[in-house]
C-alpha cells in the first residue's frame, strides 16, 4: 500500500519529502480502513445472527450477542489491516511491528475471554452443569492465557525469546514473591473477587471472624474499602475476603425482602390440652376460626376410628394450647401486610431445655431498609408477647432479684 500511495503522490506532483507524506497518508488510510472493516464485520455478522435469532430463537445466539462476541472478533481486523498497510514502511518499522504484535495479542485475549464466557453460559443451560460445574476450569484457562499473553507482550517489547525470558525471570520472581508477598496475595485475591463476582460496590457484607459489618464503597486490586454503619471507614485486605468466610447481603437486596429469624421461650409448665371452654374462646379469634373448625373435624374423624376410651385425655388426639398458639402466630403473619407472602414463612419449636420450649419465627419483610425492618420485627414480637397469655401460656424468664425479694416477703 505504501508503494501505491507514493506512486499516486508522484503523479499529482508531490516529490519533496515523498517518503514522509506517503507514510502519513498510508497510516491515515490504514486507520480509516480499520474502522470501516471493523464496522462492516461487526454489522454484517451481528445482523445475520440477529435475523436468524428472530426467525428461530436460539439460546446460543442470545449468549453470543449478550457477550458481544462478534464485536470483539471484529477488532481482529485492526491489527491485520494495520500490518498490511504498514509492512512496506521502512521508517520506524520495528516500532510498528511491536505495536501491531501487542495489539494482536490483546485483541486475541479479549476474544478468548468472550469465548470462555459464552462456553460457560451455554454449558449452564444443561442440567449436568449443576453437578459438574466448569466455571473454575474456564477461569484457570483464562488466567493461564493471560499469563502467557503477558509474557508474549513483555518478550515483544524487549525483543527476547519468550522461553529465554521465562528463564531469566525465574530467580527474580522468587525474590519478589518473598518481598512482596502481601501485595501479591492481595493482587491475586482482587482478581478472584472480580472474576468470581463475589463483591460489588454498595454490597453490604458481614465478616463474623473480624467483627466487621458495612457497605463496600471501593474495590481495588489489593484492598476492599468498607463504610461501617457508624460511618467509620476501614480497609480490608482483599485476600481476607478470599481466605475467610464473609456474608454478602446482595441477594437480600436484589430480592427486596429481609428475613426475620428470632426465637422466644415458653414456660413448659403452662402447656395443656384444650378443654371445651378454651376451644370456644379460641373460636372467637377471627384468624383462628377456620383453623379451629378444620382441626376439630380432623381430630373427630381420627378419634371416631379408634376403639379406646376417649374419656381419658391420653387416648386419641387433642388440641393443645401451644399448638393453637403456633397456628395463631402463623395466621397472624399470613395476614400481616408487611410480610412477604411469596417467601418462606414458618413458626416452629426448637429442642427444649432447662429454660423452657424455644419457639422460632421465620418470615420475610417486604423491605430491606433497616429502620423499617426493625420496626416491623418489633411490632410483630410486641404483639406476640402481649397476646401469649390469652392462650394460657407465659414467656420463660429467669428469676431476678425482684422475684427473690417478693418470695422472702411472702415468707
Amino acid at each position: 500500500m505504501y508503494s501505491i500511495t507514493a506512486d499516486l503522490l508522484q503523479r499529482v506532483g508531490i516529490s519533496y519529502n515523498l517518503e514522509i507524506y506517503a507514510g502519513i497518508v498510508t497510516v491515515f488510510l490504514g486507520v480509516l480502513a480499520c474502522l470501516v472493516a471493523r464496522y462492516l464485520v461487526r454489522e454484517i455478522t451481528s445482523g445475520i445472527f440477529k435475523r436468524i435469532n428472530k426467525q428461530k430463537e436460539t439460546a446460543w445466539i442470545d449468549i453470543f450477542l449478550r457477550n458481544k462476541l462478534f464485536h470483539k472478533i471484529s477488532n481482529l481486523a485492526i491489527p491485520i489491516i494495520i500490518f498490511l498497510f504498514t509492512r512496506e514502511l521502512y521508517i520506524a518499522f520495528i516500532v510498528w511491528d511491536i505495536v501491531i504484535t501487542i495489539m494482536f495479542i490483546l485483541v486475541t485475549l479479549h476474544v478468548l475471554d468472550a469465548i470462555l464466557k459464552c462456553i460457560n453460559e451455554i454449558y449452564c443451560l444443561r442440567s449436568v452443569s449443576k453437578t459438574i460445574p466448569i466455571k473454575g476450569i474456564l477461569q484457570t484457562i483464562e488466567v493461564i492465557a493471560f499469563v502467557i499473553g503477558g509474557i508474549l507482550i513483555i518478550s515483544t517489547i524487549v525483543r527476547m525469546n519468550p522461553t529465554a525470558l521465562i528463564g531469566s525471570l525465574g530467580a527474580m520472581t522468587a525474590i519478589m514473591t518473598i518481598v512482596f508477598k502481601d501485595a501479591i496475595l492481595g493482587f491475586v485475591a482482587g482478581i478472584q473477587l472480580t472474576a468470581i463476582d463475589l463483591v460489588h460496590i454498595d454490597d453490604i457484607i458481614d465478616m463474623p471472624a473480624q467483627n466487621l459489618s458495612g457497605k463496600v464503597t471501593e474495590i481495588t486490586m489489593t484492598t476492599v474499602i468498607l463504610e461501617n454503619f457508624d460511618k467509620t471507614i476501614i480497609a480490608v485486605p482483599a485476600y481476607t475476603l478470599v481466605s475467610e468466610t464473609f456474608i454478602n447481603r446482595r441477594g437480600m437486596v436484589d430480592a427486596g425482602v429481609r428475613r426475620i429469624k428470632r426465637s422466644f421461650r415458653i414456660n413448659a409448665a403452662d402447656i395443656c390440652i384444650c378443654d371445651d371452654v378454651m376451644i370456644e374462646k379460641f373460636k372467637k379469634i377471627g384468624i383462628l376460626n377456620d383453623y379451629i373448625e378444620e382441626k376439630a373435624k380432623e381430630i373427630e374423624s381420627y378419634n371416631n376410628n379408634i376403639e379406646w376410651d376417649l374419656s381419658e385425655s391420653a387416648n386419641g388426639r387433642r388440641m393443645t394450647n401451644i399448638g393453637v398458639f403456633r397456628a395463631y402466630i402463623t395466621a397472624y403473619l399470613r395476614n400481616h401486610e408487611r410480610i412477604d407472602q411469596n417467601s418462606m414463612l414458618m413458626v416452629r419449636q426448637l429442642e427444649p431445655d432447662d429454660r423452657g420450649i424455644p419457639f422460632e419465627v421465620i418470615a420475610f419483610t417486604d423491605t430491606t431498609e433497616i429502620v423499617a425492618y426493625e420496626n416491623i420485627q418489633s411490632e410483630i414480637f410486641d404483639h406476640i408477647y402481649a397476646i401469649i397469655s390469652e392462650f394460657g401460656l407465659c414467656l420463660y424468664q429467669a428469676p431476678s432479684g425482684k422475684d427473690f425479694s417478693e418470695l422472702r416477703e411472702q415468707r
